[in-house]
């Protein structure tokens, strides 16, 4: 028997309710890994005045029932990331090396520093 050597045939997949699902719901995570891995790299205050003064600064209380620093940190740090995302969608800069340099940047970085 001759070597018949098989070919891939061209298959069209049809999207398919399940098929969309699948891809909205690997996009969502992939956003969500994102966003958690953008405010691992923000840099957030060590003191407790500060960490409450930023927490203020967003609009957010200062404190909750059986919160620790830890947890006031982690909080604040999400704030940071949600008005950064914010900043980055409503700039027309291209990237965070000139978002960095913008002097709108500078301003809320030395509010919320008190630099």
């Amino acid at each position: 028997m001759p070597d018949e050597v098989s070919t891939p045939m061209d298959v069209e997949v049809l999207p398919s309710a399940a098929l969309e699902q699948a891809e909205s719901q690997r996009a969502s995570l992939l956003r969500a890994f994102e966003n958690r891995r953008a405010a691992r790299a923000i840099a957030v205050p060590t003191s407790e005045d500060e960490v409450r003064a930023g927490l203020r600064s967003f609009g957010e209380p200062a404190f909750y029932y059986g919160e620790d620093l830890h947890d006031r940190r982690e909080r604040l740090r999400a704030a940071m990331a949600r008005a950064e995302r914010r900043l980055l969608m409503a700039t027309p800069f291209t990237s965070k090396a000139e978002m960095a340099m913008s002097p709108r940047s500078q301003r809320q970085q030395a509010r919320l520093f008190g630099t």
